[in-house]
């Protein structure tokens, strides 16, 4: 469903405020692999975003995530035909706080 979102910025800022300490975040997304595209993300005519792995690293981040524990590049699934390739990412919000 986040290929229908273009930022997700607020959408991993809910995800860490409803996550338990220790839970995890495990989401595809459709890959963006055009270096030409600026912003992290594009509208394509599918009515689909592709985001970038730079994107999708730096926006969790903001939203209090590490580092994912797993980021792949896969093939999802095809359409009429063809490869559709996206990103997996699995990321564990921090068990503890120090603040």
């Amino acid at each position: 469903m986040l290929v229908y979102f273009g930022a997700l910025n607020i959408v991993f800022r809910n995800f860490s405020s409803v996550l338990n300490p220790g839970g995890w975040l495990i989401l595809t997304v459709e890959h963006e692999s055009d270096p030409t595209v600026t912003g992290g993300f594009k509208l394509y005519p599918s009515g689909r975003h592709k985001h970038s792995t730079e994107y999708l690293t730096n926006t969790l981040a903001e939203a209090g995530f590490p580092k994912p524990k797993m980021l792949e590049h896969a093939r999802l699934r095809n359409e009429l035909g063809a490869p559709i390739f996206g990103t997996l990412v699995a990321v564990q919000k921090p068990a503890l706080s120090f603040v």
